[in-house]
């Protein structure tokens, strides 16, 4: 691989998905997940975890082997895809670190509640611009479908600040859109 190849490799513009399963009903899982087999990108470039709240599951009547086969699927298929559950309830914060932890080699992030379905060229439409040189962008909105891509960088150096990722991406959306940082896709 020549020095210029391997450049480009290290830049290669990657995403991390993080599905909270909080749903009423297991197929909203499932429309998720469909939406995210469907994305026109390299399957090697972005990752998924799925974030199951043991008490919900179990609470619906759902049998955790659902999840598990799931899982088996979505890596047999060679998507990197992991599956945490959780027995703790009311600790967002060790649930969404321990989650986002899973997708940190990722350039931006995204978080996906069960039933939430994402376009399939999100994901080239953001590499495009990042690869066109445009000025940078560090939150990308997609409006229509309530979904927010952060920069992880600036996700992993603002968390701690809010130790919430939902009042997290608000605050940063009104900063990025304040220094020009924001774009609706």
């Amino acid at each position: 691989m020549s020095e210029a190849e391997e450049q480009a490799a290290k830049q290669k513009t990657s995403f991390g998905i993080v599905i909270y399963d909080e749903a009423e009903d297991r197929s909203a899982v499932l429309k998720t997940i469909r939406s995210i087999k469907n994305m026109n990108y390299d399957r090697k470039d972005y990752g998924t975890v799925l974030s199951v709240r043991r008490s919900k599951a179990l609470q619906r009547g759902d049998k955790l082997q659902f999840f598990i086969d799931i899982a088996q699927i979505m890596q047999d298929q060679e998507y990197w895809f992991l599956l945490t559950f959780h027995s703790y309830d009311g600790q967002q914060e060790l649930r969404e670190t321990e989650c986002f932890q899973k997708v940190a080699q990722a350039t931006y992030i995204v978080s996906l509640q069960a039933g939430q379905e994402i376009h399939p060229n999100t994901f080239n439409i953001i590499k495009d611009h990042v690869e066109s040189n445009e000025k940078e962008i560090m939150v990308f909105d997609d409006t229509k479908r309530n979904i927010t891509l952060i920069e992880k960088q600036l996700a992993s150096n603002s968390y701690h600040k809010y130790n919430d990722y939902n009042i997290m991406v608000e605050e940063l959306r009104k900063k990025a859109q304040e220094h020009g940082l924001h774009s609706s896709i």
